[in-house]
């Protein structure tokens, strides 16, 4: 009975001392807003996202990538944007145009240049993981930085993304350039070798058709004056066991042909109206030649090359960057201050007005 007395006298108590708890509080709210509005801007941890293009998005480059040979994909250039971020040198540049450092707070131009690397040191790129042990899981590459301005640092982001999209344009259209350019040089070495071997071939067979006329022509002027003008190569006729074989003596001399064959030959050798006809690996020489001449797989890339985005720059993308989609979080959360400060002036008001009363309370019993 005496227990539910005091406790009926303690809420009667902060009842009749609401207006010093309401006031600590008040004065406590106040204090944390204050606080609040004169500290410095609180450090975020910002999380930005960087996801490869979509199928959707990589459509420009199915037809050059279907030619195979010059392959674009979302991958790829994935990979050339994470080189850009890896190196920072865009950073650098970007922190330095925007004046996010000041130039006059630094003794020299070495200090402060030493002062943005040291800022951009602190970007952070994380790959994708899934790790269940330590609940860190990314299904992207991340971009994680610690500032205190929400609006620079997506500035910083903007500009570097547009910096590295236009590098990695022009990139990529060098790189193109360059292989068009080593396969033309290519192409033209093959056709310069097949031309040369066509060259060969025919010389050879000028020599060779030079040499059996001077070979025809002395083997006729034997056989004139010999008086063979017709072929009196004998056959030689022998007996075996087997039966009867004839036999060509290989070693019989040419002249004995006749001279009136010899001539003919003579005359149909001087007398041929096409000589390439007559040519060995002449005909696969020159289709080899004409199959490189006709080639235009080179002029087909780069008609499909300028139907890719890569030929303008305000199409051009090479990831997706979800700047605006930046997870911003901090540990210095002034909502929750002014929360604490509320509760913990609401604390020490009803702790004043107890005290206060009991020690009131003593007196009268003394007394």
């Amino acid at each position: 009975m005496d227990d539910e007395l005091d406790l009926t006298k303690v809420f009667l108590d902060l009842w009749e001392g609401k207006i010093k708890i309401i006031s600590s509080a008040v004065f406590a709210l106040l204090i944390a807003f204050g606080f609040n509005f004169f500290s410095p801007k609180p450090h975020f941890k910002a999380t930005t996202e960087i996801k490869p293009l979509s199928s959707f998005q990589s459509q420009p480059y199915n037809l050059l990538n279907s030619y195979d040979f010059f392959k674009i994909t979302p991958q790829n250039l994935l990979s050339l944007y994470l080189e850009q971020l890896e190196y920072k040198r865009v950073f650098v540049k970007v922190v330095d145009e925007l004046g996010v450092l000041q130039k006059s707070d630094f003794e020299n131009k070495d200090d402060y240049n030493n002062a943005i690397l040291r800022f951009v040191s602190n970007i952070e790129i994380l790959p994708p993981t899934n790790d269940n042990k330590t609940n860190d899981q990314r299904k992207y590459h991340e971009i994680k930085f610690t500032y205190s301005d929400q609006e620079i640092w997506k500035k910083i982001l903007y500009n570097f993304n547009a910096y590295s999209e236009e590098f990695i344009r022009k990139e990529l259209s060098k790189r193109f350039n360059q292989k068009l350019s080593i396969v033309k040089q290519k192409k033209n070495f093959s056709l310069e070798d097949i031309q040369d071997q066509i060259e060969n071939v025919i010389t050879d067979y000028d020599k060779k058709i030079s040499n059996r006329l001077a070979f025809l022509d002395e083997q006729k002027q034997i056989a004139r004056k010999l008086g063979v003008a017709k072929n009196t190569i004998e056959t030689q006729i022998f007996d075996t066991k087997n039966g009867v074989v004839a036999n060509f003596k290989t070693d019989t001399p040419f002249y004995l042909r006749g001279y009136e064959a010899i001539e003919e030959e003579i005359k149909l050798l001087k007398n041929r109206d096409d000589k390439r006809l007559f040519i060995d690996n002449l005909l696969e020489l020159e289709s080899q030649e004409r199959a490189l001449e006709q080639d235009k797989t080179l002029e087909r890339a780069e008609n499909l090359f300028v139907k890719t985005p890569l030929v303008t720059k305000d199409n051009f993308v090479a990831v997706n960057l979800n700047i605006e989609g930046t997870d911003f979080k901090t540990k210095n959360n002034k909502i929750k201050k002014l929360i604490l400060a509320l509760f913990i002036g609401g604390f020490i008001g009803v702790f004043y007005v107890l005290v206060s009363n009991a020690i009131k309370n003593r007196k009268i019993k003394k007394s």
